[in-house]
């Protein structure tokens, strides 16, 4: 905007030039420009009217103006007309600095748009200029509901700190063609393009109101959904850790040889932390595993007994069993051929000659809680037997539902999920029943709000603008 006309709209027509020269120097401009809008003629018009395009080369050059107070914006507000609505814009100074300013979008009817670059120069060499001012709308008119248009320019005051005082610096945008424009190198233009192309669409979508409703109700229902499996999964896998008992207790045997006493062994159940190691009323099978040599005192020894006895604390026997076994019979002929075959591995230590022996001592042990089993004791028939090692096996026999939970891991943990679930939806909804259809009754009617308040702003803003554009200013 031309000094002429900015001195006449906010001084007024009746102000001396003294009065004029003293607001000239309180106000500052600099040039700016304003990305992605354009200036165009109005028909039958001389004043010029700047929309919002959106397109990266759209630039409207102008001047920043600073030190507006607030009679200056009302003066220019009036101005102005109805047909310009004062929007928040950023523009870019000469040294690159983006400021937030105000400008003038036009907002009136677009079919007199032609689209053609208005001049600046032509409209001040041609004489427009004065005819401008001379039949301006002034600030003392501003009380006034009715008001025409009488300017060609559209004058752009700052509003940041308009809306907390009244004596602060305003900032207005004047185009003018004769500022320099910053000027892209064409390669990242034309990736702003299709980066603007390609994300422009999925932004307005995600951040439409509907879609936010529809993106809290599918977040709901996938928390709720995988806090049930969760919960549902945490709870199994608790009741089985507290149900299923350990599958086996394997223990060594340290027999006690001494003269004309019988080998025995004592296995202790319970160590330092005093741990009862078996589940009542849970059914065990007890068996002792020997490994010996097979050796020809061995083979010649035959059979002999092994027994052991379940004690308590106390030391009474809860459970005894004897039973009696043998080395499985090899022949010399077999021994020898079988030895041949494993010559390098015993020449190398790899293999040795020897039996494991199984014997199935105790079936079916019921352990009771009163009167728990503490330690076991095991007899050897003979001290002749030759043994490198041996091991008492107490093994829990699952039966009823334990067998299917330990047996059938998978299948039971799959029932017993889906019945949590159930469980756990029952109580999800008595509780939505009691408070949470009242809370979800309130979100939704928030969301409406919204939606509401988002239809009526698109309704009364015209059709070249969007919720989501900052519209800048035009001159």
């Amino acid at each position: 905007m031309s000094d002429i006309v900015l001195s006449r709209v906010i001084c007024g027509p009746n102000a001396t030039e003294e009065e004029k020269l003293l607001k000239q120097a309180s106000i500052q401009t600099r040039p700016a420009s304003l990305k992605q809008h354009k200036r165009s003629c109005i028909k039958n018009e001389d004043y010029p009217a700047m929309v919002y395009t959106g397109q990266p080369d759209d630039t409207v050059k102008g001047m920043l103006c600073e030190g507006l107070n607030e009679n200056d914006i009302k003066a220019l507000d009036a101005f102005e007309g109805d047909d310009y609505l004062r929007s928040p814009v950023k523009v870019v100074v000469d040294d690159g600095l983006i400021i937030d300013t105000d400008a003038y979008i036009y907002v009136g009817d677009n079919t007199l748009l032609t689209f053609t670059e208005w001049s600046l120069t032509e409209f001040v060499s041609t004489g427009k200029e004065g005819q401008c001012t001379s039949n301006s709308k002034v600030y003392s008119d501003t009380d006034s509901d009715q008001g025409t248009h009488s300017s060609d320019f559209h004058v752009v005051p700052s509003t940041a700190e308009y809306e907390q005082e009244e004596d602060i610096n305003e900032k207005l945008v004047i185009p003018e063609d004769n500022i320099k424009q910053i000027e892209w190198h064409p390669a990242f233009v034309l990736t702003g393009q299709v980066i603007s192309k390609l994300f422009s669409p999925i932004f307005k979508i995600l951040f439409a109101p509907q879609a936010q409703r529809t993106f809290v109700k599918s977040f709901v229902v996938i928390v709720l959904v995988a806090w049930v499996l969760l919960t549902s999964f945490t709870a199994y896998v608790t009741f089985y850790q507290r149900y299923i008992p350990k599958n086996a207790h394997v223990e060594p045997i340290y027999f006690q040889y001494e003269k004309d006493i019988q080998p025995q062994g004592y296995v202790q159940f319970i160590q330092s932390n005093k741990h009862v190691p078996l589940r009542s009323d849970q059914a065990y099978d007890v068996s002792v595993q020997l490994y010996v040599p097979t050796s020809d005192i061995n083979f010649n020894l035959g059979n002999f007994m092994i027994q052991v006895e379940l004690l308590s604390q106390n030391g009474s026997v809860l459970a005894k069993s004897s039973r009696p076994t043998i080395l499985r019979y090899q022949s010399n002929t077999q021994r020898i051929i079988h030895v041949f075959s494993k010559a390098i591995p015993l020449l190398f230590g790899w293999t040795e000659e020897s039996q494991y022996i199984n014997v199935n001592l105790i079936e079916g042990f019921i352990e009771k809680k009163n009167k728990p089993m503490t330690h076991a004791r095991v007899t050897l028939s003979t001290h002749q037997l030759q043994l490198y090692e041996a091991h008492l096996s107490v093994v829990a026999d699952f039966r009823g539902l334990r067998y299917y939970m330990y047996h059938k891991r998978i299948t039971t943990a799959f029932v017993f999920m889906i019945l949590f679930t159930v469980i756990e939806l029952i109580c999800a909804s008595i509780a939505w029943r009691s408070f949470g259809k009242n809370l979800w009754d309130k979100l939704h009617d928030v969301f409406n709000a919204e939606e509401e308040q988002e239809h009526v702003s698109v309704n009364t803003s015209p059709s070249t603008h969007t919720n989501e554009d900052e519209y800048l200013t035009e001159e």
